[in-house]
């Protein structure tokens, strides 16, 4: 299906879509290493979270391929909405954002999907206006998971 992400798994099952992958992780190191709480307010904090980095993702998606049509077919107003959405999707993360992880006391998916959001809308997509002074606490929560080996070894670009 030339689709990322995949997993093949040993049995040779193939998942795909970074939801399914996501939960086969979660329920193959169990409930106290999982990255999202099984049930409660924890769950539905950053179910909430990443609905919306993953809305914005979209979003910064959309304005990729725009960019790639022949110029003769792209419209500016799309991509112009399109970053709009994305601007108040990064609003609403920074109003929730506060100076450790997300939800909890602990990395969670939440906090990976807002920093792998926020890491390629300030390092690609849109770092005329994501940027650490217009999202203090964005930028502070992406440096805090930088200086883990996780996530700095997947960054494509270093910036």
């Amino acid at each position: 299906m030339v689709k990322v992400p995949a997993l093949a798994l040993d049995d040779g099952t193939v998942l795909y879509d970074s939801t399914a992958i996501i939960e086969y992780f979660h329920e193959e190191v169990g409930e106290e290493r999982a990255l999202l709480a099984p049930s409660g307010v924890n769950r539905r904090d950053a179910l909430q979270l990443i609905g919306i980095a993953s809305a914005i993702y979209g979003k910064l998606s959309d304005m990729y391929d725009e960019s790639i049509r022949p110029p003769e077919h792209q419209i500016a107003t799309i991509v112009e909405s399109l970053r709009k959405q994305a601007l108040a999707g990064f609003q609403m993360l920074e109003s929730r954002a506060g100076n450790g992880w997300l939800v909890g006391d602990a990395l969670s998916q939440a906090d990976v999907m807002v920093v792998i959001t926020w890491q390629s809308a300030s390092l690609a997509f849109m770092p005329d206006v994501v940027h650490p002074a217009a999202f203090p606490k964005l930028a502070r929560l992406a440096a805090r998971a930088m200086e883990m080996d996780a996530f700095f070894s997947t960054l494509p670009f270093k910036g």
